[in-house]
């Protein structure tokens, strides 16, 4: 109730000091909101009190006033309302009923911080390509896009304009408390409205919405470019991320004294973990581990066997020896997104690792070493999404090369052990990766 707020009005927020005529017709629109509002209307109540706190901005009026929207779920209205009060500093000797304003504002105040829902433009656009947004018809502040910006609950009407493009115009409405992406692209690749957390330190920054007046109509609605359900991109996100490289590796290139890696080594089966952070929409940092099994190529997986016969005939029995390979490898990875909002996604990658690599058979055993330079990836990621439209896994083909040159090198046997000069070599990847959080 108003009822409260028609006594004497003292105790004008700084900067404000209302004449008599003016504190006497403000009591009189608020004795007109008193009245509309036991009539139960809402609205005229609150743009009557919108008349009175303009000709004399008090604490009380400004509580009455912040009320009445609240109720109409004008709340980002109803806290700039506040900010007045709770950021103005009290004069001595105020009023009782206007120290008690002051106090339930603050509280007010406070508990309609969590309630205003939040909503993040996320703009995609060539370099230098200026972006015009308006929400519900206002212009918004260039830079916006970097702020969560608050908005009532309710509907609402986000235009996007960008030369060389038609308007794009997307609807969508948000609850108390909740939090939304708008994620806008130009050039024919979609949009969509997802829920998405943002920033936990928020900067409120109020549209400034002007209403139209009667003499002076609003501007008609641009053309609205509708994107179809196929051209929808899911949303961006940032942080951890993790994900598995699964592939077959087959090798190239020069082993020692132009001996081919692949007569000492043959195709083998990889598979490595990508543990890192997202830093931003484009970019992934993180580490790599990976392992590797196959089978010895040519000399020496005829040496093996050979091994293996004539162990099977010393001994008389059908004995055997495994002809495989072993390799491990660790390094740094980073992935660029090459269209990291979009639901097919295609990637490249950049690592530096370290790779230790074996094989064994009856009595000979070969170990090597050395650095991966560089680690070269691409592929393509296709994205899942869960009923908010999120993207929370993707999966894809990928073709890699890793060039290396073993460092150290030995192979031991009962003979004795001998030292290899390796030559520089690659392994060639064809497989699939699998993302988690993408």
């Amino acid at each position: 109730m108003l009822v409260a707020f028609l006594a004497p009005l003292p105790g004008a927020l700084a900067g404000a000091s209302p004449s008599p005529a003016d504190a006497s017709r403000a009591q009189a629109f608020a004795r007109q909101a008193v009245a509309l509002e036991q009539k139960g209307d809402a609205t005229g109540a609150r743009d009557a009190l919108v008349r009175a706190f303009a000709l004399a901005p008090t604490p009380t009026l400004a509580l009455a006033l912040a009320n009445a929207r609240t109720r109409l779920g004008e709340l980002v209205e109803a806290r700039d309302e506040l900010s007045a009060v709770v950021y103005d500093a009290p004069v001595p000797n105020e009023p009782a009923g206007v120290v008690g304003a002051r106090a339930e504002a603050k509280v007010l105040f406070a508990s309609l911080g969590p309630r205003i829902p939040r909503v993040r433009v996320a703009l995609v656009t060539a370099p230098g390509a200026p972006v015009r947004l308006s929400l519900d018809g206002a212009a918004l502040p260039p830079g916006a896009e970097r702020f969560p910006l608050p908005v009532d609950p309710g509907h609402h009407t986000l235009v996007a304009e960008s030369h060389g493009n038609a308007p794009w115009t997307v609807e969508f409405d948000i609850a108390e408390g909740a939090e939304r992406t708008i994620a806008v692209r130009f050039g024919g690749l979609g949009s969509t409205v997802v829920s998405a957390p943002v920033a936990a330190s928020v900067i409120y920054v109020s549209p400034g919405l002007q209403p139209s007046s009667p003499e002076t109509p609003p501007p008609p609605p641009p053309v609205v470019a509708r994107e179809s359900p196929a051209e929808v991109w899911a949303p961006v996100r940032v942080g951890f991320q993790l994900d598995t490289r699964v592939s077959v590796q087959a090798p190239a290139g020069s082993f020692a004294n132009g001996t081919s890696l692949s007569s000492i080594l043959g195709a083998r089966a990889y598979w490595a973990f990508d543990l890192g952070w997202k830093v931003n929409e484009w970019l992934f940092l993180g580490g790599y581990l990976g392992g590797s099994m196959g089978g010895e190529g040519g000399s020496v997986s005829q040496a093996c066997q050979a091994a293996t016969q004539a162990l099977q005939d010393q001994t008389d029995e059908n004995s055997s020896s495994a002809c495989l390979t072993l390799g491990i490898d660790v390094g740094a990875i980073a992935i660029a997104s090459l269209n990291p909002a979009g639901a097919v996604d295609p990637w490249v990658g950049l690592g530096l690792g370290y790779e230790h690599q074996t094989y064994a058979y009856v009595g000979v055993r070969g170990e090597f070493d050395g650095l991966e330079v560089p680690l070269l990836l691409g592929g393509v990621e296709f994205r899942a999404r869960n009923a908010n439209r999120e993207s929370r896994f993707g999966i894809g083909p990928y073709l890699g090369a890793t060039v290396q040159k073993y460092s150290n090198g030995s192979v031991a046997s009962f003979e004795g052990s001998s030292s290899v000069s390796p030559g520089t070599h690659t392994w060639i990847h064809i497989g699939v990766r699998m993302t988690v959080f993408p």
